[in-house]
């Protein structure tokens, strides 16, 4: 895995490693791997089965956007908006029996 950075994760044990860590965070976080200037935090969307089936992610300027800052947000948003598709997945079915 060609490094873009002096940050870039760029072997296989690097990346099981960092993939180790989202998972316990329940968040990830980009510190400038794929371009010096750019950071990001993203967090998983999950279903009620715990699936992931979408992403919330804030993309910034380091210098502007500082990702301990914002995990926490980010996961909130993430979790709410899980919540809401779960509760729009319950109502679905009622909804279509409507029509």
């Amino acid at each position: 895995m060609p490094a873009r950075t002096s940050a870039t994760i760029s072997t296989p044990a690097g990346l099981r490693r960092e993939l180790a860590a989202v998972r316990r965070r329940g968040a990830a976080f980009d510190r400038g791997e794929g371009n010096y200037d750019i950071v990001c935090v993203a967090a998983p969307v999950l279903d009620a089965e715990n699936r992931a089936v979408a992403a919330i992610s804030i993309t910034g300027r380091w210098r502007r956007l500082h990702v301990q800052k914002f995990d926490l947000p980010v996961r909130n948003a993430a979790l709410r908006l899980g919540h809401l598709l779960n509760q729009a997945e319950l109502r679905a079915p009622a909804a279509r029996q409507q029509i």
